[in-house]
């Protein structure tokens, strides 16, 4: 019976705490804070946008861990582990998309906020509305200005979405 890919992802995490370190030496996790440490990919949900930014950044958490297990299976022998080897390999992620992740969870992480405080049903969340897209300008404005988008009024609601 060949292991699916979920319980090979935490099977892969209960022997490494840390595949992203530098180190040569991988720590093992202590069965005592198991739980502490395990960590599941998030399903992405089509009509909820945040779930793709919490899958995205789950992924990102697991990204050492998803790279050890591609190796791992493609060092097996038995034919599941390689099916499964060659399934995580057409599927896996580039260089650049891992870049493109982490670069877009800091720009994503205002809406997300956003989302979750509007999601809320014990207070009026249209009196907090513009504040809140204020912050989320604020947060995403440039430091510097920058010429691509000088016709843009950070100011004006109308120009900014």
């Amino acid at each position: 019976m060949s292991l699916k890919q979920s319980e090979r992802l935490e099977k892969i995490q209960k022997q490494f705490i840390q595949p992203n370190s530098n180190s040569s030496s991988r720590t093992p996790i202590d069965a005592r804070k198991m739980a502490k440490y395990l960590r599941h990919v998030i399903a992405d949900v089509p009509i909820r946008w945040n779930s793709s930014y919490l899958a995205w950044c789950r992924l990102l958490e697991l990204k050492g861990y998803i790279r050890t297990l591609e190796a791992n299976l493609a060092k097996e022998t038995d034919q599941d582990s390689k099916k499964d080897s060659q399934r995580l390999t057409k599927v896996m992620l580039t260089n650049d998309e891992w870049d493109l992740l982490r670069d877009l969870i800091p720009i994503l992480g205002p809406f997300e906020e956003a989302t979750r405080y509007f999601g809320g049903s014990n207070y009026s969340t249209y009196s907090i509305m513009k504040p809140l897209i204020t912050e989320i300008i604020n947060k995403l404005k440039p430091d510097e200005p920058n010429e691509n988008i000088l016709n843009i009024n950070i100011e004006n609601l109308e120009d900014v979405f």
